[in-house]
């Protein structure tokens, strides 16, 4: 495989809340007020007509009606305007063009109002629209959604609420040697991917950390990678010259780890270890990045103090004769900070925060991508993932129920989780495209809000839809107006059981 490059009136009016599940500091907990610079925002997570445009932004100035369909400013009323995406960049915002949609989406499907608390979205056209997996809305209702929700328009179109500036501030950071083209899941000059105002924040905080000569301390949950922020510390640095010294401290056994970090001479402290010189001699001239501080115990974090504050001297194990290291210290964590003595934390002058993917939500169809495209690029992998390339248009196809997913779980493991989630999908999509399957969606951790429709939904109606519908769960699902897996968890509840048609097999009940 080649290197693939009519408004509701209130009584019928819902509200749909994100639960808090995120970590202090994430862009979705609700309590936190939008900053007067900010405005709410549609990204673009799932399309199936142009998935190259995953990525843009609806802009929703407050009280202004939108316009989401198929194109056709003739279809607008006094005072609307139709949603175009943009795409946003530091200093720059692009406009591509509208939306492109099937047929069967309407003109009108979608009048979209942001409001103070969230934006009201009222369905007028027939195509079915769903507020993340819980909520079908038919013509003629409206529902008020809060960052964190997403819409979607049947399979054809995803969208994922947040907050944006109305343009991102400029960075540090070289536009011709670090930024990658729009989208995708193509890696930046540094390997990070991504759209988000999280992302680029990131970007312009290490060009700056990278241009200083303090020491750094990268914090963020495991999976985020801060491996890959250190490697871009250094490649912006004056020292980029030299390579990269990298170790984590909890892969170096307790007995060698003195040893490992500042080197020892022949046969000390035991008969037969071989010299070595450390890492801190190792890094002269150039940067050490050490993984996994926390883990140090304090006496070694009072050794590696005590280089820090004596301008990089030092001594090897069963040696008087002192050394001298010129090197950067890049350093990293994922436990509490409290695991590092205070003064050591003290001389990590730069203290660089990782974000998590619940913290970046909409670049994780991007991501997803760019491990698709690894994955692609390694010859015991690619037999796997190249029924799922598009040479159309040069993007992995993912179905829009399977992006919703990804996007809206809570992840631990981060970047490691999503791989796990794709290799699942891989493993049991039966068609040319990955899909939500039974593996994928008994790893999923949703926020869980239950839904006037589906609690009304009694046993006999169940059972009349699957009649209608020939067993057929997903069909019965759209005939009843809620989700193919709000109808599975039903079914379950009601120990109601069908025959289905070979045909529905691969529905993933």
């Amino acid at each position: 495989m080649k290197h693939p490059q009519g408004t509701a009136g209130p009584d019928r009016t819902r509200t749909v809340s994100k639960e808090t599940v995120e970590r202090p500091g994430s862009d979705t907990n609700l309590r936190r007020r939008r900053s007067p610079a900010s405005q709410f925002a549609l990204v673009l997570v799932g399309s199936r007509q142009t998935p190259q445009r995953i990525g843009e932004v609806l802009l929703l100035p407050s009280r202004k009606p939108f316009v989401v369909g198929r194109f056709d400013p003739e279809a607008l009323f006094p005072g609307e305007e139709w949603a175009i995406p943009v795409r946003q960049r530091p200093g720059a915002t692009e406009t591509v063009g509208p939306l492109e949609l099937p047929d069967h989406v309407s003109r009108r499907q979608l009048r979209l109002l942001a409001e103070r608390d969230g934006v009201r979205v009222v369905v007028e056209g027939k195509a079915g629209v769903r507020v993340d997996d819980e909520m079908a809305l038919p013509a003629g209702e409206d529902a008020l959604i809060q960052p964190g929700a997403t819409i979607s328009i049947e399979d054809d179109l995803c969208l994922f609420l947040t907050t944006r500036p109305v343009t991102l501030p400029s960075v540090r950071a070289r536009q011709a040697e670090e930024w990658s083209a729009f989208g995708f899941g193509e890696a930046d000059g540094n390997g990070m991917v991504g759209e988000s105002p999280a992302i680029w924040s990131l970007r312009d905080r290490l060009a700056f950390v990278a241009g200083m000569s303090q020491h750094v301390l990268l914090v963020g949950p495991s999976g985020t990678g801060k491996e890959m922020a250190a490697a871009a510390v250094h490649r912006l640095s004056p020292r980029a010259g030299k390579t990269l010294v990298t170790h984590s401290a909890a892969d170096i056994p307790p007995t060698l780890l003195e040893a490992e970090l500042f080197g020892n001479r022949a046969d000390y402290p035991q008969a037969g270890m071989p010299a070595r010189s450390g890492l801190i001699a190792t890094a002269h001239g150039s940067t050490l990045f050490l993984d996994e501080l926390g883990t140090l115990p304090v006496d070694l974090q009072a050794r590696l103090l005590r280089v820090l504050d004596e301008g990089g001297r030092f001594r090897r194990l069963g040696s008087d004769e002192p050394q001298v290291a010129d090197f950067r210290l890049v350093t990293a964590t994922n436990q509490p900070l409290e695991l590092i003595k205070h003064d050591l934390r003290a001389r990590l002058e730069h203290v660089v925060e990782i974000p998590s993917l619940n913290q970046r939500r909409e670049d994780i169809p991007l991501v997803a991508q760019r491990l698709l495209l690894r994955m692609s690029e390694r010859a015991a992998d690619r037999r796997q993932v190249e029924r799922f390339w598009d040479r159309e248009s040069r993007r992995f196809r993912v179905s829009v129920d399977l992006t919703r997913a990804l996007v809206r779980h809570d992840y631990s493991l981060n970047v490691r989780e999503l791989e796990q989630l794709l290799l699942a999908s891989i493993f049991e999509s039966d068609s040319d495209e990955l899909e939500r399957t039974v593996s994928v969606e008994s790893r999923l951790r949703l926020p869980q809000r239950s839904t006037e429709r589906e609690t009304t939904l009694d046993p006999a109606a169940i059972h009349a839809a699957l009649d209608r519908e020939d067993g057929n769960v997903a069909a019965a699902a759209r005939r009843l107006g809620v989700s193919r897996f709000q109808l599975i968890r039903l079914m379950r509840k009601h120990e109601i059981s069908r025959s289905a048609p070979a045909s529905d097999e691969a529905d993933g009940d």
